[in-house]
Parts: C-alpha cells; sequence; structure tokens
C-alpha cells in the first residue's frame, strides 16, 4: 500500500460495489420499511465478517485483550449498520 496506494482505494471501490450488488440482491426479502432493511442488513452484514476478523487477526495474531475486541466489535457493529441504513435510505428515496 505504502509504493502503490492506488490499490487501497480500488480494494475499497469494488469492496463498497460488492456490497451494495448484494445489498440490492436482498433487499426485496427483508420485511419493513428502508430502515428495517437497512437495520436488518448491517446485523447480516456484521455477523458475517466481525466476529470471525476480530477472533483472527486483533486477537489471535495481534494479541489484543478480549476487552479492546469487544469494544471494536461493537464500534464496527455502528459503523455496519449506520452504512447500510444510509444505502437504505438512499435506494428508497432516489431510486424508487
Amino acid at each position: 500500500m505504502f509504493e502503490t496506494p492506488l490499490i487501497l482505494y480500488i480494494g475499497i471501490y469494488l469492496i463498497s460495489t460488492l456490497t451494495v450488488v448484494v445489498f440490492l440482491f436482498l433487499i426485496e426479502k427483508f420485511e419493513g420499511d428502508w430502515l428495517g432493511k437497512g437495520i436488518t442488513f448491517g446485523l447480516i452484514n456484521w455477523a458475517l465478517m466481525i466476529p470471525w476478523f476480530e477472533f483472527y487477526l486483533p486477537y489471535n495474531v495481534m494479541h489484543e485483550p478480549l476487552s479492546l475486541v469487544f469494544l471494536e466489535s461493537v464500534l464496527w457493529l455502528g459503523t455496519l449498520v449506520s452504512v447500510a441504513i444510509i444505502y437504505s435510505f438512499i435506494i428508497f428515496k432516489e431510486f424508487r
């Protein structure tokens, strides 16, 4: 990343695009209004990614204390749910 920082930007763009594509694929399967759908997708996104990541890298490889791993997990939960709510708001208010 230090020598070619463009790789980071391309990776973030591709991962974000993939997340939106998955959200668009699943959005009709969730119940509720745009807020409920956003919260649901954020929780699913968190459950599929963060427990594994936090256990593997910060706890197992970097030997962070368990209390810090839990704090990071909670912060990730807030971040992923917030982003999913924003996705949902944009899709329902602008494109429907």
